[in-house]
């Protein structure tokens, strides 16, 4: 696991998890209530959090599944291995391949180079 690409994982969940319209296209409750600034506003539009999105979508199917289950599904690590058709060491395994692959597009996305795109994988559709 890198910790740098854990850490801004983590951002990402709590961002995924706190959207305003959860990523349906319609907001859970009124965008009046939450105060700009205070610890419980999200912005919908956090440009740290949406690299991460775009990069685990251009993730190959079992990085972006393990991705999806390891970081924004609950359960133990067992469930989350199982509902990913594999073992805990492999669950392990395919999450550092995928912040691996996440390091590389950052890098890439800092530097300008075009990334290929992959099959759209929809990774808004999420039931926690």
């Amino acid at each position: 696991m890198i910790e740098y690409i854990n850490g801004r994982c983590n951002l990402w969940v709590k961002w995924s998890m706190t959207r305003l319209d959860a990523g349906l296209g319609y907001p859970h409750e009124c965008a009046f209530i939450k105060i700009p600034g205070s610890p419980n506003h999200a912005s919908p539009m956090d440009e740290a959090a949406w690299e991460i999105e775009r990069a685990v979508r251009s993730l190959e199917r079992d990085l972006n599944k393990a991705m999806i289950e390891f970081y924004l599904r609950r359960g133990t690590v067992d469930q989350k291995a199982r509902a990913c058709q594999c073992g805990r060491r492999t669950l392990f395994d395919r999450v550092h391949r995928a912040h691996c692959r996440i390091a590389e597009w950052l890098n890439d996305e800092t530097a300008g180079v075009p990334h290929q795109v992959l099959k759209e994988i929809s990774c808004t559709a999420r039931t926690v």
